[in-house]
C-alpha cells in the first residue's frame, strides 16, 4: 500500500514540474502586433515572421492572445517530435470583430423591417432558427463562437465501469497543459443486472494530468477512494485515466480508463503477535477495474 502511495505521488510530482519549450507564431499577420498573455507575462508578435520561445514549467500554463484590435484571439497547439509545443496564433482563421469592420460591411439592419406584413409563424421560426444556432454554437464552439484558452477545467462523464456500474463522474483540471484534477462520481446497474444493482457505489479522487497533442487529448494518473459492491468495505484505487476531444472546437469527446487497487480495507487490522504489532492484510482483495464512456466539457476558461 505504501509502494502504490509512493508511485502515485511521485507520478504527480513529475508531472507537475516537467519543463517544455513552447513556440508562439502567428499564420495571421494581418492581426500583428499580436498581445500575448503568458502567466500573466505580455510578450508581442510585430509580424507573421517573429516568433516568441519560451520555456516553461509544465504545472498551470495559460496562454491568452490578442490582435491589434485588442479582440482575443484563438490559439491552438501542436506537439513537435522533440518534445515542443509549436502555438499558432489565430490559426489562419482570424478576424476583425464586428465593430472593427468597414462601413461598407456594415449596412443598414432596418432596411429588410419596412415590410410589416410578416406572419407570426416566420417569426416563430426566426426564434427557432435562432435558439439551435445558438445551441449549435455552444456545442461545437465552431467559426465565430467562442474558443476556450487552455484546457478545460470542468467536464461531465458518463460511462460503464466494472467497478461502479453505470456511472456518472466530475472532473475538475487546474487548467494549463499540465496541472491537477480532482475526479469523483456515483454508479449504479440501472439497466445491466450486475452487482452494482443493489448498492450505489462511488468514488472520489485527486491526480496529475498531462496533454499528449494540443488541449483536447490528455492523461491523467490518479489516486482514489471508493465504495464498490465488487469489492465491499471499501478500496483504494490507483487510476489511469485517458480522454479525448475529436477537437479543440467541440465540447464532445470520449474517455477509457482502468485501475487497480486494493479492497475490504475495513477489514485490515492491527494485532499482536508475539509482543509485537502487525498489520493483518489476510481479508484484503485485488480489485481491478475498466470504464469507458463519452465526455462533455461544462465550463472552460
Amino acid at each position: 500500500m505504501k509502494i502504490i502511495l509512493l508511485l502515485s505521488l511521485l507520478c504527480i510530482v513529475v508531472m507537475a514540474n516537467a519543463q517544455k519549450t513552447y513556440v508562439f507564431y502567428t499564420s495571421t499577420s494581418s492581426a500583428c502586433p499580436i498581445k500575448i498573455v503568458v502567466n500573466g507575462n505580455a510578450y508581442y508578435l510585430n509580424s507573421g515572421s517573429s516568433k516568441v520561445t519560451l520555456t516553461l514549467i509544465g504545472s498551470n500554463n495559460t496562454f491568452t492572445a490578442y490582435d491589434k484590435y485588442g479582440d482575443q484571439m484563438r490559439v491552438r497547439y501542436f506537439s513537435q517530435d522533440d518534445g515542443s509545443v509549436h502555438v499558432d496564433i489565430g490559426a489562419g482563421h482570424w478576424q476583425a470583430s464586428q465593430n472593427r469592420k468597414t462601413d461598407s460591411s456594415q449596412t443598414s439592419t432596418s432596411s429588410s423591417s419596412s415590410n410589416s406584413s410578416s406572419s407570426y409563424g416566420s417569426s416563430d421560426a426566426s426564434f427557432g432558427s435562432s435558439v439551435g444556432t445558438a445551441i449549435s454554437t455552444w456545442i461545437t464552439r465552431g467559426s465565430g463562437g467562442s474558443y476556450s484558452k487552455g484546457y478545460p477545467n470542468f467536464q461531465f462523464n458518463v460511462g460503464l465501469s466494472r467497478a461502479y456500474g453505470e456511472f456518472a463522474r466530475l472532473r475538475w483540471y487546474t487548467g494549463g497543459d499540465q496541472g491537477f484534477l480532482l475526479y469523483g462520481g456515483i454508479g449504479k446497474d440501472w439497466l445491466l443486472n450486475g452487482d452494482n444493482k443493489d448498492i450505489t457505489s462511488w468514488h472520489i479522487g485527486l491526480g496529475g494530468y498531462s496533454q499528449l497533442r494540443g488541449d483536447y487529448e490528455d492523461i491523467a494518473i490518479g489516486l482514489s477512494m471508493c465504495e464498490t459492491p465488487i469489492v465491499k468495505g471499501g478500496a483504494l484505487m490507483l487510476d489511469a485515466l485517458y480522454s479525448y476531444y475529436f477537437d479543440k472546437g467541440t465540447r464532445f469527446g470520449v474517455f477509457a480508463g482502468g485501475g487497480i487497487g486494493v479492497g475490504n480495507l475495513r477489514s485490515v487490522k492491527t494485532v499482536e503477535r508475539k509482543g509485537r504489532e502487525h498489520t493483518d492484510w489476510s481479508h484484503a482483495k485485488f480489485l481491478w477495474d475498466v470504464s469507458v464512456g463519452v465526455s462533455l466539457k461544462l465550463w472552460v476558461d
